[in-house]
């Protein structure tokens, strides 16, 4: 079966109360070759905390990483205490760095897409621990929609 040819998805980032995200026994890397034999070749990350029009991430690089570091930060988050962690994608053009005082966690994006410095763009936010939380599940959540997506086609 030839894959369907969708080339793009759009991942939105959210706030909203979440459970963690299920990964059904499957590797980051298992998921992003799910989303490649779909056809996905790109995504669009927007939604809560960033800027518009979001950032622009490849398939084969970031969908694992992303997978990763929602990993990362939901067992940060259940050690409790504060931490600090850089998020680097597309090929360090889309930099998240995450400081948490354990309580709260300020972020501060930084991307330059097609690491073309005229268009830098730098923005901030702040939100709870457990917003940070729900904000990395909802990516997370995301992107295993995408990869769900193709098992019940296929």
């Amino acid at each position: 079966m030839k894959p369907v040819e969708l080339d793009h998805a759009t991942i939105t980032a959210s706030l909203a109360p979440r459970p963690g995200a299920d990964m059904g026994g499957r590797t980051a890397r298992q998921v992003m070759a799910a989303l490649l034999r779909r056809g996905y070749r790109t995504l669009l990350l927007t939604g809560r905390l960033l800027e518009e029009p979001g950032a622009g991430l490849d398939v084969e690089d970031d969908a694992r990483l992303l997978l990763e570091w929602y990993a990362y930060a939901e067992a940060r988050v259940a050690a409790g205490g504060p931490f600090e962690f850089d998020t680097v994608l597309a090929d360090g053009a889309f930099v998240i760095s995450s400081n948490s005082d354990g309580e709260r966690v300020r972020l501060l994006f930084h991307y330059v897409p097609e690491l073309d410095s005229t268009q830098a763009s730098t923005s901030a936010a702040e939100v709870s621990v457990q917003e940070y939380a729900w904000w990395w599940r909802s990516i997370a959540a995301g992107l295993l929609a995408l990869a769900d997506e193709q098992d019940a086609a296929g």
